[in-house]
């Protein structure tokens, strides 16, 4: 048998699609005698094929278009591609004037259609189908409509109602030109159209009520400058390449704007519960030189600082003058002007990066609206010092090994291959598509049966497969309930190398970035184990997940907007899920287009796809 596809030029230069079949056909000895060849011209049907993808295509891409231009010329372009018609236009409803105002057209429209046609007539043609809501298609228009052909050279045409919001014409200066597919997919455009404006105009509605409600405000002046300079910030962080260009930058900004006296940012050490200022700016910087800020106090007598490294949220103090006897951190405080305090957690998937401080010389300026800003602000500065860990990971060709000796504690699946005299293995971990992580295991010396009967029954263990059984060397996938753990070393740069445990011994073995924060890591096997101890650390000149080159190539395949659009985007939280900003926000900031936006984001994101599946 034989089954393919062609593109071939007729004599008259049309290239066609046509389907050749052929069939073998044998003599008595069952040799092949002849081949019959069936071919079948299938030009339309890849073409409705191609036309049906754009439209898929089309659907995508409207979600991200945010205003009814937007929308307008992402359905002006797929008509473009789609109808084989000269003419294409989308005329949108205007309150202000009581009329429809074409809002997108193809090239050829101006010559088809001028001021005075029955198209653009105040009520016209297009404003009947909008006021009755009922489509009109015409095969002969000047016999059809009572029509001088000396109006108009279009003979046919279609104009459908797009709900509330306007009408979408199309049309060709011969009779009958629409066929029932071109129709079919006309239609199609027009529910995207409708669909997408109706999306629109909803979160129009909403963003105007948040608006107003936000200018009858009196905060919102002090919030917008607050924006303003965390708009300044996000720009730095985009720039940054170290931990210490971050935080430096993060202070200044913030010491600059009117809103704040004194800014500074901390981390916590663990072992004494001490909070190190790591930067600072602004005035009455002796603060620093006269307080002791720590983790250690309770609820009651602990200062913002310390309560945000416990808790992890953001903690305000609106008066400081307000309840006295003061705590020592108050009367500080207070001894240099300072009447209310805001603490942040710069945190990224319950890893804490340290905390930033503010200070004010006013109280009760942090209401609710700046507390939330502000909270995002630290959760975006602990996105950035996260990005900046993994790409110290990704392109570093050296790394750090930590080995662990794990005493108690251990994992649900330690303990099983303990008590069946069994020894666990770790093999290899993957991030999913739900961005949890899925370990590969194995199991020696405890039938596989056992394993999965185990894993049926343990309530910290889920999705417990066999994967394969090599040579008496079963492997497993799973997922554990609580993977906070492993998420979080994912999330920090570093790859488990090693995990085994034999008995009531086990051995872990990560590899990590070399400017990592070793102690960070300690803490994080303390907090998971019981009895952990560090008994070895070896600096390995490997990378730890990939070679630099594979940054290198991607970033070459870029253009410089593309890799502007993409890093202002990622650093900006706009994939994050809910996203943190939009392509409206982001083309705002980069002072272009949101279409542009949109457009740059999808290229980047098919080269990258390109990279990792072309060559598999």
């Amino acid at each position: 048998m034989f089954d393919a596809d062609f593109r071939i030029a007729r004599p008259d230069g049309e290239r066609i699609w046509i389907s050749v079949n052929g069939v073998p056909l044998f003599d008595r000895a069952e040799a092949i005698e002849r081949v019959v060849l069936t071919f079948e011209d299938i030009t339309q049907r890849r073409r409705h094929n191609d036309r049906l993808v754009t439209l898929n295509e089309l659907s995508q891409n409207l979600t991200d278009a945010e205003t009814e231009q937007a929308v307008s010329d992402l359905i002006i372009e797929t008509a473009r591609d789609t109808l084989p018609f000269p003419l294409m236009a989308i005329a949108l409803y205007d309150e202000e004037h009581g009329q429809l105002q074409y809002t997108a057209q193809t090239s050829a429209v101006p010559d088809l259609i001028d001021e005075e046609s029955l198209f653009r007539s105040e009520r016209g043609l297009s404003w009947q189908v909008f006021s009755e809501q009922s489509e009109r298609v015409y095969d002969d228009l000047p016999a059809q409509a009572d029509v001088s052909a000396s109006e108009t050279a279009l003979r046919s045409v279609m104009i459908f109602p797009v709900g509330e919001h306007g009408v979408f014409l199309s049309g060709a200066t011969t009779t009958n030109a629409f066929s029932d597919t071109d129709l079919s997919l006309a239609r199609m455009l027009v529910a995207n159209t409708r669909s997408a404006l109706d999306r629109v105009a909803r979160e129009q509605t909403v963003r105007e009520q948040r608006d107003t409600l936000a200018e009858r405000t009196a905060a919102l002046e002090r919030v917008q400058r607050i924006n303003s300079t965390i708009r300044g910030i996000t720009t730095e962080l985009i720039q940054a390449s170290t931990r210490e260009e971050v935080v430096q930058a993060v202070c200044d900004r913030l010491a600059d704007a009117e809103a704040y006296r004194f800014a500074w940012i901390g981390t916590h050490d663990t072992v004494t519960d001490d909070v190190t200022p790591e930067a600072w700016a602004g005035v009455k910087e002796s603060f620093l030189e006269a307080a002791t800020v720590t983790a250690d106090g309770d609820a009651d007598s602990d200062d913002p600082t310390g309560a945000a490294v416990r808790t992890r949220e953001t903690q305000v103090e609106n008066n400081l003058a307000a309840d006295p006897p003061f705590e020592s951190w108050e009367q500080t405080a207070l001894d240099r002007g300072f009447q209310a305090s805001i603490a942040v957690p710069l945190v990224y998937q319950d890893t804490l990066y340290g905390v930033l401080t503010l200070f004010a010389d006013e109280p009760d300026v942090f209401n609710q609206m700046e507390e939330t800003v502000l909270t995002e602000l630290g959760e975006t500065v602990g996105y950035a010092l996260n990005a900046l860990e993994r790409k110290r990971a990704l392109v570093s060709e050296q790394s750090v090994e930590l080995e662990f000796e794990l005493r108690s504690g251990n994992p649900p699946l330690f303990r099983f291959a303990a008590e069946h005299d069994g020894e666990f293995e770790f093999e290899n971990i993957v991030q999913r598509s739900d961005e949890s992580p899925g370990i590969f295991f194995t199991i020696r010396g405890v039938p596989s049966e056992a394993v999965l009967a185990f894993g049926e029954e343990s309530p910290e263990i889920e999705d417990l497969i066999l994967v394969s059984d090599r040579e008496g060397e079963p492997l497993f996938e799973t997922q554990l309930r609580d993977s906070a753990f492993f998420s979080a070393l994912l999330d920090r740069g570093a790859m488990p190398q090693t995990l085994t445990a034999t008995g009531d011994e086990g051995y872990a073995v990560i590899r990590v970035p070399p400017a990592s924060n070793i102690r960070s890591f300690v803490e994080m096997f303390e907090a998971q184990y019981e009895d952990v101890e560090l008994v070895g650390r070896r600096e390995v000149d490997e990378p730890i997940k990939t070679q630099q080159e594979f940054k290198a190539e991607f970033r070459s395949q870029l253009t410089e907007r593309q890799d502007e659009i993409l890093k202002t985007a990622y650093v900006s939280g706009f994939f994050e899920s809910p996203r943190a900003t939009t392509a409206q926000e982001l083309a705002e900031t980069l002072d272009v287009s949101q279409p542009t936006v949109s457009r740059h984001i999808r290229a980047g994101e098919r080269k990258l796809l390109g990279l990792l599946f072309d060559e598999e």
